[in-house]
């Protein structure tokens, strides 16, 4: 399936104000669009000012409403970014009336459509070895560094094969649904690892791994160590790129028909925290998962295949990475399983060493991640996010 024409996101409800604000809604319109919020909020770009206009008067005459810039009337700016405010029902009454319409509303109306059935939730990602299933709680993939300056503190030496053997026995034992293998640190300002470097790392742990009945998969930009691990059994590539790093690497994936994890990042880690500067942060975000998706659909790999991240520490900073968890549920427009990696990151305000503080830390960030659609969960600490998870089945 290609990309549409028009691109939509789902607007967290606690950010309604502010994207009024940024479209240009007049002070009486905000005021009066406030009391429509309990309803859907999808937010549309560069409409043209006619079909803006348009747009409002379809929904307002089946009972949503439609925000525009507050110059759309007076046909003083020739687009505008809207925000629609209905119900799902609505929405589909107002897009079939669309079809009708000229000024590109019939291909928008299409793409609303694709929208709404984007947001349900997927319910398993198909593997070389089976299916993974998100029917109810999120999965846990867990994390395996075989890199000697981990961020996390937790590398293990990839030449002791009873420490590599313990830690996936201990991860299966403690719930793990996935496990991750890395050989290279991408933390911020680490330098880059060769891939035949890499390739030593990790081969010992995969060979130990394709032993056990679990999903493999190996966290790498270099498709050469991509290629290697696939012939070993991998089923996954967790790619922090997003396929950037390497050109190499999205013919790799799908030459295997592998699966892949899509992680977006400015630059590379030893610089992306100079790229942290967005001027609308959650719309820059989510465009540039789109052109990210759309270019590994675009280079063969099938979108059942894929999984989004959004990459929690990856050219974001203490500020942005809050926000991106409380509207973490906004990119569910994608349709696809969506990972949360917040882990042990720098933005959960740890300053010391200890691991139960940063676990602890990391298990509140992803108890909302969780609750706001996570679909996997890249932990350090397996036992107490399964622990936790058990929990929330509860309420």
């Amino acid at each position: 399936m290609g990309m549409s024409k028009y691109f939509f996101k789902q607007v967290n409800k606690g950010y309604f104000g502010a994207e009024l604000e940024r479209i240009g809604v007049e002070q009486v319109g905000q005021s009066i669009m406030a009391k429509r919020a309990e309803t859907l909020l999808i937010k549309a770009y560069g409409l043209s000012a006619t079909a803006a206009n348009i747009l409002k008067q379809e929904f307002l005459s089946a009972g949503g409403d439609v925000a525009v810039h507050r110059d759309c009337i007076s046909g003083e700016i020739k687009t505008s970014d809207v925000l629609i405010m209905a119900t799902e029902k609505t929405i589909r009454i107002v897009a079939e009336k669309l079809k009708m319409q000229p000024f590109g509303l019939k291909d928008l109306a299409d793409d609303l459509l694709l929208f709404l059935k984007n947001s349900g939730r997927l319910d398993f990602l198909t593997l070389k070895r089976g299916v993974l299933d998100f029917n109810s709680a999120p999965l846990i993939m867990g994390i395996i560094n075989l890199t000697p300056d981990s961020c996390s503190a937790d590398g293990i030496n990839p030449k002791d094969e009873k420490e590599v053997v313990e830690k996936i026995e201990g991860f299966i034992e403690d719930g793990a649904d996935i496990i991750d293998i890395g050989g290279e640190s991408t933390k911020p300002n680490s330098l880059e690892v060769s891939a035949r470097e890499e390739i030593e790392r990790i081969s010992s742990a995969l060979k130990v791994a394709k032993k056990y009945d679990i999903p493999i998969s190996v966290d790498t930009r270099h498709a050469q160590t991509a290629d290697f691990a696939l012939k070993m059994g991998a089923d996954i590539i967790n790619d922090v790129s997003g396929l950037k790093f390497d050109p190499k690497m999205a013919s790799v994936i799908s030459a295997h028909k592998a699966c892949v994890v899509l992680n977006h990042m400015r630059g590379k880690p030893e610089n992306m925290a100079e790229h942290a500067v967005y001027e609308s942060f959650m719309d820059e975000l989510t465009l540039e998962m789109r052109e990210m998706l759309g270019f590994a659909l675009e280079n063969g790999i099938g979108r059942e295949k894929i999984i989004l991240d959004p990459g929690f520490g990856f050219a974001k900073n203490k500020e942005q990475n809050i926000e991106l968890l409380k509207r973490f549920n906004e990119l569910k427009i994608f349709g696809l399983p969506l990972m949360a990696g917040v882990s042990r990151k720098r933005f959960l305000s740890l300053e010391d060493d200890d691991l139960l503080a940063k676990d602890t830390a990391t298990l509140a960030a992803n108890v909302v991640a969780t609750q706001n659609g996570a679909n996997i969960l890249r932990v350090h600490n397996v036992k107490m996010t399964r622990r936790a998870l058990e929990t929330l089945k509860q309420f």
